[in-house]
């Protein structure tokens, strides 16, 4: 279910230093998911959750922002609990190499979710190697310091092309966007829901 209105998790605020503009982004969803009762939190995006699952509870230190807190989830540890449901969505035939989001698997220590998702879906992973290295993106970096960026990306690329997967899934909206700027033509950068396609009746 999705209860309006909800908006920004807050963590651009935060990595930008403007942490009284994320604790009214945070308090506005508090009191939105207050009222609907709401009990577990779902996100497709790991830094999304990273947000909610700990720079909520530090910025609103209440029980209620403590508890929701502790209910985030990222969509896959949801969905990799329903195999049934996974089975035969893998709609992507060329191999699939996943990143890890450093706050996905270092601030939460999900890693082997988003993996087992795609794998019960019936695509082909294969490993790169350092998969959980930072890819240069984080928060407002690729932004503000766009030479050192680049150099982090370098090594990530020719991991994920050494790897020989034709597809990078990765759950971070900014490592998306690194990526995305930095893999050869041809290759292709998406989020790991949408290598799962609904089989047509």
């Amino acid at each position: 279910m999705v209860i309006p209105p909800q908006g920004c998790c807050g963590l651009a605020a935060v990595g930008a230093g403007l942490t009284p503009v994320a604790r009214d982004r945070l308090a506005a969803n508090l009191r939105t998911w207050a009222s609907a009762r709401v009990d577990k939190i779902v996100t497709t995006c790991g830094s999304c959750a990273h947000a909610l699952a700990k720079e909520l509870p530090r910025l609103l230190d209440t029980p209620q922002a403590a508890a929701l807190a502790g209910s985030v989830l990222e969509i896959s540890q949801v969905l990799v609990e329903h195999p049934r449901l996974l089975a035969g969505l893998g709609g992507e035939s060329r191999p699939v190499a996943v990143h890890d989001p450093c706050h996905l698997k270092i601030s939460l220590k999900v890693h082997e979710e988003p993996r087992q998702m795609l794998r019960r879906a019936g695509l082909d992973l294969v490993e790169m190697a350092q998969a959980d290295a930072c890819c240069g993106g984080g928060g407002l970096f690729a932004v503000n310091q766009p030479g050192y960026s680049q150099e982090i990306l370098g090594p990530r690329v020719q991991d994920f092309t050494r790897s020989g997967a034709g597809v990078l899934a990765t759950s971070c909206g900014g490592c998306h966007l690194q990526w995305r700027a930095g893999l050869p033509a041809g290759r292709q950068v998406v989020h790991p829901l949408e290598l799962l396609t609904v089989p047509q009746s």
